[in-house]
């Protein structure tokens, strides 16, 4: 069997846990306002236990941007960004020397399209700005 403890803290438990020999728990009392861990441990004999284990589960941190969670495409004369489930607040596009060509703010939105660029074909970094972070792409426009 088994051995948990739900816990709004990262410290294992020095104590005993609730005893299951189920593959799940639920109907645990927790915060959501704030993160949670799962401990568990086996239980190897009459008083003889592993080691604690865990992971935050419920957590409220706020994750960083990944960049592949950023999709920039041109579709004909168009540059498309997505950015997922996450809000862009703004947009910046420099050249490949840095020079800024342009930007966007108060965005709101996870996805945009930038129709009046007018450039000659080069290389372009976006720079797509969000509440999680900042990512920045490469694409040939």
């Amino acid at each position: 069997g088994y051995e948990y403890v739900f816990s709004p803290t990262a410290t294992a438990p020095t104590g005993n846990g609730t005893a299951t020999t189920a593959t799940f728990i639920f109907d645990e009392v927790y915060n959501p306002a704030v993160s949670n861990y799962l401990f568990v441990r086996s239980t190897c004999g009459e008083g003889d236990y592993s080691e604690w284990v865990s992971r935050a589960v419920l957590d409220v941190t706020s994750p960083e941007l990944a960049a592949n969670n950023v999709i920039v495409y041109k579709e004909g004369n168009a540059i498309n960004i997505t950015t997922g489930t996450t809000l862009m607040t703004g947009l910046t596009i420099y050249d490949i020397r840095g020079s800024k060509l342009y930007t966007q703010s108060n965005i709101n939105a996870t996805n945009t399209v930038i129709t009046n660029l007018q450039i000659q074909q080069q290389v372009i970094i976006l720079e797509v700005t969000t509440a999680k972070g900042t990512v920045s792409k490469r694409i040939v426009f």
